[in-house]
């Protein structure tokens, strides 16, 4: 009864939230917009456009800071300052009209901090001020926040990441299908067509693409957030089908987890993919989750600016006893609360990889069980970097909408290479919330290669959903100097799988695919031990991977009790 009056109270919480910002919006005062420039470390003068309320007093400030363009984020800012905010938003270096050269990540700590000096000597602020963003609005926010400047009172957390390691790399593995698209969208404003842009990803090697900007993402990998500074409320937002969306789980973990206040995080997990949040589109890929899905926009904002108007007005205290953490489980459709991410009340089990030495394809032995193998063997297939497994469904970048979302993975599974296990069906609903994970005992005939794993729902029609993957990279396991593999040596492949909230419904079936590629979602290993990035040249090699008493090789399901 708790839990159903909890999800009421959250449906109404929405619902309130946006009349009053329908209110809000359609009943004030004209507001006032003020053109300025920023003078930067170095000279350069950053585009910066104010929107306040038309009274002149002092206000709580909201700071933007984009490349994409100010003018996009006009809506935005007239609906802050309608709330009673003043808004900066302000156009990154080499964007917008702004002076100097855009070098993504680079410039954003020392010209964020140097915007916040110039708000809090402006007539019009009161000295709090809060930050705002989605995806690199929400990086630039963040990263300012984490100075331990004290006029940064609170923050808004849209899909966007702290650690560039990750947020590039996954597993070892570089991104290529997330922010190759992103890196040609941000030179060249738009998008070659199809045919085109899949050419591009098969050009070899990978660094004559990116034109020099392999370098430059190199000297940024380790560079990071100090989240012990990050001490004031943060709401995290994201989806299950935004390619960023583990990034913003680490973020908000990671902020949660060294805060003096834990309670002050608060996270919010929905369906949509990157920036579907402000739409009002309920489907990914082949799914449409229901009306209860929806965010949009006005929802957005409207629970923006109370978060905001509790943090820096101090209105109300209403979001400090809510529960940390709102969560969408797909399959079932609603909402969720719990107090933490992932939940407490959610048990790992174990479903161990068996097969009769043929898992290949849909065809083949391969089976998924709760017993151990005992004594059994191993799987082979053939991986061909020339012939990479493609990328289809999952949670991929916004540029790349056909390999987006929910897709039947019945074509990718009649492939050879493709290693395929199958659990008998369920007598009962499972649910499953949190991180997955799989263990993989594995050899190859090359110097590097990837392992990846997929997990996949099926259901009672044969349909093949996708729930989450993953991808190791083989030298990441390397040790005491060593600069290969050993061929034919037995490697532990723990693959991060990232997260999920879905229920399988009885009758359904849970699947893992084991391969060594995911194209263009990931860099192909050439499996000759030379860095994917300079590789021009690939090499086929056999892959076994081993499930037995010695080497019990399976997949970890949260599964909520």
């Amino acid at each position: 009864m708790k839990h159903i009056l909890r999800h009421r109270l959250f449906r109404l919480s929405f619902i309130l939230c946006a009349i009053f910002l329908f209110n809000f919006s359609t009943a004030v005062a004209q507001i006032r917009k003020i053109s300025a420039s920023v003078t930067a470390q170095g000279g350069d003068q950053l585009v910066t456009e104010v929107y306040l309320p038309e009274e002149e007093k002092k206000y709580p400030c909201i700071l933007i800071r984009t490349p994409y363009g100010g003018n996009n984020l006009t809506r935005i800012g007239e609906a802050f300052a309608n709330a009673g905010y003043a808004v900066v938003i302000q156009n990154v270096r080499g964007t917008g009209g702004s002076g100097g050269r855009f070098l993504p990540f680079v410039f954003e700590m020392n010209d964020g901090l140097t915007t916040l000096d110039w708000v809090n000597i402006q007539s019009w602020s009161n000295g709090k001020v809060g930050v705002w963003g989605a995806s690199y609005l929400g990086y630039c926010g963040l990263l300012i926040a984490s100075s331990g400047n004290p006029s940064i009172v609170a923050g808004i957390n849209i899909s966007g990441w702290s650690d560039l390691k990750s947020l590039l790399w996954e597993g070892g593995a570089f991104r290529f299908g997330d922010h190759l698209p992103w890196l040609i969208f941000q030179m060249s404003k738009s998008l070659p067509p199809p045919d085109a842009l899949d050419r591009i990803f098969r050009t070899v090697p990978i660094n004559s693409i990116l034109r020099g900007a392999d370098k430059q993402i190199g000297l940024l990998a380790g560079a990071g957030f100090a989240f012990d500074r990050i001490n004031i409320p943060v709401l995290h937002v994201t989806g299950w089908y935004d390619y960023l969306y583990g990034n913003t789980l680490s973020t908000y973990s990671s902020i949660r987890n060294r805060a003096s206040k834990p309670a002050m995080q608060k996270l919010i997990i929905g369906t949509w993919p990157h920036n579907d949040v402000f739409s009002q589109s309920t489907r990914a890929g082949d799914e449409d989750f229901g009306s209860e899905a929806r965010m949009g926009f006005d929802k957005m904002m409207a629970l923006s600016i109370r978060w905001f108007d509790h943090y820096l007005k101090g209105i109300d205290d209403s979001d400090a006893r809510e529960p940390s953490v709102k969560y969408f489980v797909m399959g079932e459709n609603r909402w969720r609360e719990a107090q933490e991410w992932p939940p407490r009340n959610v048990k790992c089990e174990k479903w161990y990889l068996h097969s009769k030495g043929a898992a290949n394809g849909l065809d083949g032995s391969g089976q998924l069980l709760h017993k151990p193998p005992c004594p059994e063997g191993s799987d082979q297939f053939i991986y061909d970097p020339s012939d990479p497994v493609p990328t289809f469904g999952g949670a991929n970048s916004h540029f790349l909408p056909a390999i987006l979302g929910v897709k039947d993975q019945r074509q990718i599974e009649q492939r050879k290479d493709v290693l395929i296990y199958t659990s008998p069906p369920f007598d009962k609903t499972l649910t499953l919330v949190g991180p997955l994970r799989a263990v993989i005992y594995a050899s190859t005939e090359g110097k590097d290669t990837d392992f990846t794993a997929k997990l996949v729902e099926v259901r009672p029609d044969g349909y093949a959903r996708i729930i989450e993957e993953g991808i190791l990279r083989g030298r990441t396991l390397l040790v005491n100097g060593a600069k290969y593999l050993t061929p034919g040596q037995v490697y532990k492949f723990e693959i991060e799988m990232g997260a999920t909230a879905i229920q399988l419904r009885r009758g359904s079936r849970v699947r893992l695919e084991v391969s060594s590629s995911n194209f263009p979602k990931y860099d192909r290993n050439p499996s000759t031990g030379e860095d994917p990035i300079l590789a021009k040249d690939f090499k086929a090699v056999r892959q076994t991977v081993y499930h037995s008493s010695r080497y019990p090789s399976h997949v970890l399901l949260p599964v909520m009790k």
